[in-house]
């Protein structure tokens, strides 16, 4: 598993430090230097990512590896809920189809992965990938409905 280091170096990385810098300051009002963001994603730093940075960096970067960092520790999940504006019952059936594909494919994913006996790291992948696309249109689904 990464270190939150690890996980903060790879999102400013790609992100870019200089525009989260800006964008901390700008949007969020919170005054940290760049060089500060540096030595939080530097390994053998003392300096370590302040919590309250966390929601900040996720919403702003749309990256929330950090806060499946923490899930993950406290057997948790992330489900980023989507937005919906279906009202009617045409539409919530056509969520429900989705959804029962998506929980479909979990089955057979998983049922080849251990026709075998044996489970692969590329079986794992490909089963957490798919009850990960399950998850997310399940929680789809609750939002529809919740909405509807």
């Amino acid at each position: 598993m990464k270190t939150l280091k690890q996980i903060f170096k790879e999102i400013g990385t790609s992100f870019g430090f200089e525009r989260l810098h800006y964008k901390l300051r700008a949007q969020c009002g919170i005054d940290v230097s760049l060089s500060q963001l540096y030595r939080y994603s530097e390994e053998g730093a003392t300096s370590e990512l302040p919590p309250t940075l966390y929601i900040p960096i996720t919403n702003i970067t749309g990256n929330d590896a950090i806060l499946r960092y923490y899930a993950e520790h406290c057997n948790r999940i992330i489900i980023e809920l989507p937005s919906c504006n279906i009202k009617s019952a045409k539409h919530i059936t056509r969520e429900i189809s989705k959804t029962l594909t998506e929980c479909a494919e979990v089955v057979e994913s998983s049922s080849k992965a251990i026709l075998d006996g044996k489970l692969t790291e590329n079986e794992k992948e490909e089963i957490i990938k798919e009850i990960s696309e399950a998850q997310v249109q399940l929680a789809r689904l609750g939002e529809v409905i919740r909405n509807g």
